[in-house]
């Protein structure tokens, strides 16, 4: 059984076909119209008589702004409460220890950033410290890395 996040069909549909939708259409929608709207002066000399467009458009825009609106929403209506909540309701040594084990889950990526940049010691840090602190530090909650020295 895989461990990874099961999404309902609807809440799929909404967080990443929508969006999608938003992203790909709109830019045709907003372009169909404007395909000949004078010369190109940064392709082509003007002639005379014919103005530049006082601006280039940009195609995405309005998927842009459609996202960015969605997302401007959402934390005002969802993530900001929820943030405010987490930080008045959860005590500080919680915090701590979610912040440790977020810390710990990185450990990997630092050490593949590690090797590929050729810091072998650095590379052997972070893995025996994910090591350690997965273990004897409970899945990373406490850094008993830290507290041994490694």
């Amino acid at each position: 059984m895989s461990s990874a996040l099961r999404v309902p069909g609807r809440a799929r549909f909404v967080l990443f076909a929508l969006p999608a939708a938003l992203v790909l259409l709109q830019p045709l929608a907003a372009t169909a119209g404007s395909l000949d709207e004078g010369c190109d002066p940064l392709f082509e000399e003007c002639a005379e008589g014919e103005e530049a467009p006082a601006q280039f458009p940009d195609p995405l825009e309005p998927g842009n702004r459609a996202v960015f609106t969605f997302n401007r929403a959402l934390d005002f209506v969802l993530i900001d409460p929820l943030t405010r909540a987490y930080s008045f309701v959860v005590p500080n040594p919680v915090k701590h220890a979610v912040r440790n084990a977020f810390l710990n889950l990185d450990a990997p990526a630092v050490a593949v950033n590690d090797v590929l940049q050729l810091e072998w010691n650095d590379a052997l840090s972070s893995i025996g410290g994910f090591l350690v602190n997965s273990t004897l530090g409970v899945g990373g909650l406490f850094d008993a890395a830290g507290r041994i020295g490694v």
